[in-house]
């Protein structure tokens, strides 16, 4: 019509960007992480595979088709029995979700992985602190575990870890790390793993350097009395390689703007290989920086401040409800009153 512009039309689709990967498989119907021949719901590697190469070769991935998964899916919806579901799970990794039957769903296609987890939570603690969990080690948790299992550092070792990290003045609103990580290996929050992620080179560069600011050639001796000796090559300079490379590698992905080009022995997981698609998932949502679930993240933090006294029968859910309205109009009336203030002083 003369006079009025046809306002564009805009797709758009769910995506189940604000669960890690325990969650995400639950809401999409696809079979766990730790499924023996399922765990990976992007390509068809096994469990076995994970181990070896194989689990490791882009190139030569299978990729999940999407329309034969909504069909697996589908038949287990059409299922009689339990026994009939599990067959599927176990043959198709495919359990029916809700979210088939949103138009234009895909369920490989739209169900990116969480790359805060994947990468800050997991690889980073495997090489420090010898914990592991149900659902695998991310990349940074990953790479903690050779230290300890390495004795990589002696008592003074941890001592001078820890001067070295506490000595770290932060940046005010990014959050600070635990004083105690010389005698307490554990760390509770994301973010935390990413700060540590940042400057992890550097500590270790401070533990190991020699006389003339080199990487020392020998590690400390394994205590005699130990019950575990370790059974990979302890070479400090192949190690701290690793943790610099780690490094760049969470800088370079974890950047607010990243290109095409940029995202070309020790016991690994199924968030190692689950990182193999990274690729993919960054071409079609763009880069982590935009949909990770550090956000999500802070959120819990703050419901988990709120005193529900344990009250049932949906009081919980409306005193958080409640709680958040409060703190976003107290939020909107502050940041309302902050630009009045602002255009009074121009203005007068």
């Amino acid at each position: 019509m003369h006079g009025h512009q046809i306002p564009p039309q805009v797709n758009s689709i769910a995506a189940i960007n604000a669960s890690d990967v325990p969650a995400s498989r639950k809401l999409t119907g696809a079979a766990g992480h730790s499924h023996k021949k399922h765990p990976c719901n992007v390509c068809d590697t096994t469990l076995e595979d994970i181990n070896t190469p194989k689990g490791y070769d882009i190139k030569n991935f299978k990729i999940r088709d999407n329309w034969a998964q909504l069909k697996h899916a589908h038949q287990s919806l059409l299922a009689s029995t339990e026994r009939a579901r599990t067959k599927v799970l176990d043959d198709y990794g495919s359990r029916y979700s809700l979210f088939n039957s949103l138009p234009g769903w895909l369920p490989v296609k739209n169900t990116p992985i969480d790359f805060m987890h994947n990468f800050y939570g997991t690889f980073l603690f495997i090489f420090l602190f010898n914990i592991q969990t149900n659902h695998g080690l991310g990349i940074v948790h990953s790479i903690f575990d050779v230290i300890v299992k390495g004795y990589l550092l002696n008592s003074a070792g941890w001592r001078q870890f820890e001067d070295a990290i506490n000595s770290v003045i932060w940046p005010s609103g990014i959050g600070r790390l635990p004083n105690n990580l010389g005698g307490n290996h554990s760390l509770q929050k994301m973010y935390q793993w990413r700060r540590l992620c940042n400057i992890f080179p550097t500590i270790l560069w401070l533990c190991w350097k020699d006389d003339e600011d080199k990487i020392k050639q020998t590690p400390p001796p394994v205590p005699s009395q130990t019950k575990s000796p370790p059974k990979f090559k302890c070479g400090l300079q192949i190690i701290y390689n690793a943790a610099l490379y780690l490094s760049l590698a969470g800088c370079i992905f974890a950047y607010q703007s990243i290109s095409s080009t940029d995202i070309e022995r020790v016991h690994l997981t199924i968030n190692h290989h689950l990182s193999m698609h990274y690729a993919p998932i960054f071409k079609r949502f763009g880069p982590a920086y935009s949909w990770w679930l550090f956000a999500f993240e802070r959120y819990n933090g703050e419901l988990e401040q709120m005193n529900l006294n344990g009250h049932g029968g949906g009081e919980m859910e409306y005193t958080l409800l409640r709680d958040w309205i409060e703190k976003n109009r107290l939020y909107e009336m502050v940041h309302h009153f902050s630009i009045i203030r602002l255009l009074t002083f121009y203005l007068i």
